[in-house]
């Protein structure tokens, strides 16, 4: 219409955002939707990443394709959204997405946010062994130890049976030391 009074009364505008959200223990902030856009996140409290969590944010305010992930710190597990302490009388060693473990047998128990558990007194670790592996005892020694003289060239032939007791381990070995004595004995 040519020459009409015409008053604008008011206006809307519209757009739409990916919502904040929490996914893969990563942290994402509310964002403008436009065209397809990498957001970067930031891991949960306790939970930490290799590289900077991303995901992308769709025209339409959808979040889509997440990159990358967090892991929670060793003595916290996953819970939905956060990383929780392990409770008293369970660990966790390693940085991970796992769930916190029951202390092995003949541990000590354990604090709130535990990554290993002590051994008991008189019980003990191989260096060898996992954080996850059961404390063992002292092996009680070996039974019918004998020595048979073989010829008259100065060898000894030793035999013996396990041991009672094995402390609780399956991989026992046995040191044999050879040491020459004084000849006034």
């Amino acid at each position: 219409d040519v020459g009409a009074c015409v008053a604008l009364l008011s206006v809307r505008v519209y757009y739409k955002t990916c919502p904040s959200t929490v996914q893969s223990l990563a942290a994402f902030p509310e964002t403008v939707a436009d065209a397809l856009k990498v957001v970067d996140g930031a891991c949960v409290k306790n939970a930490i990443s290799q590289a900077t969590p991303r995901i992308y944010c769709s025209a339409e305010g959808e979040w889509v394709v997440p990159v990358g992930q967090c892991q929670c710190l060793p003595g916290y597990e996953t819970t939905k959204d956060s990383c929780k302490e392990c409770k008293p009388g369970y660990f966790k060693p390693s940085m991970s997405s796992e769930l916190c473990q029951v202390c092995p047998d003949n541990t000590k128990p354990s604090s709130a946010g535990a990554t290993e558990c002590l051994c008991e007194d008189g019980f003990f670790r191989s260096p060898s062994d996992h954080p996850t592996s059961p404390c063992s005892a002292p092996p009680s020694a070996p039974l019918d130890l004998t020595s048979t003289t073989v010829s008259g060239d100065g060898r000894l032939l030793l035999s013996w049976s396990p041991p009672l007791v094995t402390g609780g381990r399956g991989d026992l070995t046995y040191s044999v030391a050879c040491e020459i004595c004084d000849q006034t004995l």
